[in-house]
């Protein structure tokens, strides 16, 4: 990810439990590193467990007004992983100058949020994405 001026900066993190732990140190870096970015993690899984729920869950009462965290579980009916209306939330309630998308979890997953940020009007430069087979 590109470092922008330190006051205007939002940094998205969407994951599923196939790529929480390669955005987890990421995130935990941009909430330390300026108190001004604010971060959104949006975590998508199969199931109600949540790899590493209670430290996010520990990140969100430290840094209360930068971190806002969105479990989701999937939804099978429906396409989509991430639901569009979690995507929407975080678009307009954004209130920094620059946003900036880190995509990481199956190659499906991945796949299906870029195609969803594209839809919404996010430009690729503003996209990095982490993807994995998973056999």
């Amino acid at each position: 990810m590109r470092h922008p001026s330190p006051s205007t900066a939002h940094y998205v993190f969407i994951t599923d439990e196939n790529g929480i732990d390669v955005v987890f140190n990421p995130l935990k870096s941009r909430l330390l590193e300026n108190n001004t970015f604010h971060v959104s993690l949006l975590y998508l899984s199969d199931s109600n467990v949540f790899v590493f729920q209670r430290e996010l869950d520990a990140l969100s009462r430290h840094f209360p007004s930068q971190f806002l965290i969105y479990y989701e579980i999937k939804n099978r009916r429906f396409d989509a992983f991430m639901p569009q209306e979690t995507i929407e939330v975080v678009l307009n309630s954004n209130t920094r100058d620059e946003l900036y998308f880190s995509v990481a979890g199956s190659e499906e997953f991945v796949a299906s949020v870029i195609d969803q940020l594209r839809f919404l009007g996010i430009n690729e430069t503003e996209i990095t994405a982490d993807f994995f087979k998973i056999n």
